[in-house]
């Protein structure tokens, strides 16, 4: 399945795995305030159990629940840290959550910036472009009843091939 990264979040990849099928969709980027360190400046390790800070320091996972997100304080660390204007304006420091199905999240971060990723993302601009094609001028099915809508849809479709066909060089005169 070819997506956006509207469905790209943690509980849509969960479930299409679950399901067996395979997402080809930009995670979520990490979101943070405005000239602040976001998630993604942290080096999450899920198989040490460990998160480091853009400062160099390291704070284990501790996983309480699979069910919620895990919370990693860097609590007293970011009191005296050089780097504390650019992370948090929290009293108590840092908090990055960690998302039960974050490996999912990294992988697909990962993944994101491979030629692979960009070759069959690049698919969906072809999709998108058919789509808006086939709502031209259409706001709304202008048939009522599922059988109308789909015949419709089948003749709209062909129409849009037929036009296609029909500039292709060589084959008509």
């Amino acid at each position: 399945m070819i997506a956006d990264t509207h469905y790209g979040a943690a509980k849509t990849r969960v479930a299409l795995r679950a399901s067996g099928i395979e997402l080809v969709a930009p995670a979520p980027p990490a979101s943070s305030k405005r000239d602040f360190f976001s998630k993604a400046d942290f080096t999450i390790d899920l198989e040490d159990g460990a998160v480091t800070c853009p400062a160099g320091v390291t704070v284990a996972i501790s996983r309480t629940s699979k069910a919620k997100r895990t919370d990693v304080r860097f609590g007293e660390h970011c009191t005296s840290c050089h780097l504390r204007t650019k992370c948090t304006t929290r009293r108590a420091g840092r908090i990055v959550e960690i998302n039960p199905a974050e490996e999912l999240l990294l992988s697909a971060r990962k993944a994101r910036w491979t030629p692979e990723f960009r070759d069959r993302y690049r698919e969906r601009a072809r999709i998108e472009r058919k789509n808006a094609q086939l709502k031209f001028r259409t706001q709304k099915i202008p048939w009522r009843g599922l059988v109308k809508a789909d015949a419709w849809v089948k003749l709209r479709v062909a129409a849009l091939n037929m036009g296609r066909i029909g500039r292709m060089p060589g084959l008509i005169g």
